[in-house]
């Protein structure tokens, strides 16, 4: 077997948590915060209200699919330096908050809070295996993202990468010949005719939301986890009311 390790460094990202709070203590901290504001995550915990413990949306360590670098090994020996805007992404998360499902869940009254802390020089690490005969190829290469422009912005962060393996491209291209042919669609052999031809066509089915397409790609996903980078000061703070209205937003 071949090992293959990607290194990723130079990420801009940050640690990012949302979730409902329904302890009355905690929603009048909150609350008195908002009312007051100029106020901080730190000075937050140290009323007890510790963002990166509201997590029940969504808790997100990761860094922005628009920069960093890669480097790609093959047993050990390098390969590739590339930079990550070169690879490929699609969207297949994109998290929000539906307040009106919340309200019908929920009896009395709650907030929603939110929080992102910034950092940069984010690093991370994946490996995996490829058989003896099988060559590297980075047009088979693609990262799986969670778009967080619902609730902080334009962040597109990573959360797995997706490497398509000579036998698992045949499962899937199989499939999803199978679903076109019953569409009666029909694409140029050109279109399909190399590796890169057939995933483009496979995304495609996986962005139109064919969920079998979704899970059989998905389930080939290495989920990447950043090491921890270096603060650049900047936090964002969001409060909601239980009707969606904000009570309070920072961003620095």
């Amino acid at each position: 077997m071949q090992k293959i390790k990607i290194e990723f460094s130079e990420f801009n990202g940050g640690e990012f948590t949302m979730g409902v709070v329904t302890d009355e203590n905690k929603i009048d901290i909150l609350r008195e915060k908002a009312e007051e504001g100029d106020f901080s995550l730190s000075d937050l915990e140290e009323e007890g209200v510790a963002f990166y413990e509201n997590d029940s949306f969504f808790h997100y360590y990761s860094g922005d699919v628009s920069d960093g670098n890669m480097i790609i090994y093959k047993n050990d020996e390098e390969i590739l330096d590339l930079n990550v805007d070169e690879i490929p992404y699609t969207t297949y998360s994109n998290p929000w908050v539906n307040f009106e499902e919340l309200q019908q869940k929920i009896d009395g009254d709650f907030l929603v809070f939110g929080a992102a802390v910034y950092e940069k020089a984010l690093s991370a690490k994946v490996s995996f295996e490829l058989e003896d005969d099988e060559e590297f190829d980075i047009n088979k290469l693609l990262f799986l993202t969670i778009n967080l422009d619902e609730t902080f912005g334009d962040w597109q962060i990573i959360d797995k990468i997706v490497y398509f393996k000579d036998k698992d491209l045949k499962v899937i291209w199989d499939k999803v010949y199978e679903e076109y042919e019953k569409e009666n669609q029909y694409y140029e052999p050109s279109e399909y005719e190399t590796d890169k031809g057939k995933i483009e066509i496979i995304m495609n089915y996986y962005d139109d939301g064919k969920k079998d397409i979704k899970k059989m790609v998905e389930d080939l996903g290495v989920s990447i986890d950043f090491e921890e980078g270096r603060s650049i000061g900047s936090e964002a703070i969001l409060i909601y009311d239980k009707y969606g209205e904000a009570l309070f937003q920072q961003w620095n």
